[in-house]
């Protein structure tokens, strides 16, 4: 099996995901860079997709922004998808640090993942949007 030498769909989503959470802690790419040892540049170019994060870097990443591997890394076998965990839920959610919900979560996610058809996905949205919107009326 050969393999791509530069980034591919897998780097963006990344790089999106890592951006929405250094936003969430409140890092600059500044800060961030300075605090993995690299420029802000190179920040910049994770974000976008541009430049691959080493494994090893990813882990010193997410021990700064007190996130686990694993929400930059779900998901990544379906791109097309993937972008949707990254950044509405934990943007919305200002990570929630709860590990029943994030279990509940993940649950949910890889529900919602394994829906083949985009029709079927946008309803499964549509009946969580008429709960949550049931749920602000009663309270």
């Amino acid at each position: 099996m050969k393999t791509k030498i530069g980034p591919d769909d897998r780097d963006r989503v990344i790089g999106e995901r890592l951006r929405a959470y250094r936003d969430i802690n409140g890092l600059s790419q500044t800060e961030l860079g300075e605090a993995i040892g690299v420029t802000f540049q190179q920040v910049q170019k994770y974000e976008r997709g541009k430049n691959k994060v080493s494994v090893s870097r990813l882990i010193d990443i997410c021990k700064i922004l007190n996130t686990p591997l694993m929400n930059f890394l779900t998901g990544l076998d379906n791109t097309a998808n993937a972008q949707i965990i990254a950044i509405s839920d934990v943007k919305q959610d200002r990570l929630i640090q709860d590990p029943d919900r994030n279990k509940e979560i993940a649950e949910l996610l890889k529900i919602y993942n394994s829906v083949d058809t985009s029709e079927d996905r946008k309803e499964i949205l549509n009946v969580l949007r008429a709960l949550a919107s049931a749920k602000r009326k009663r309270a």
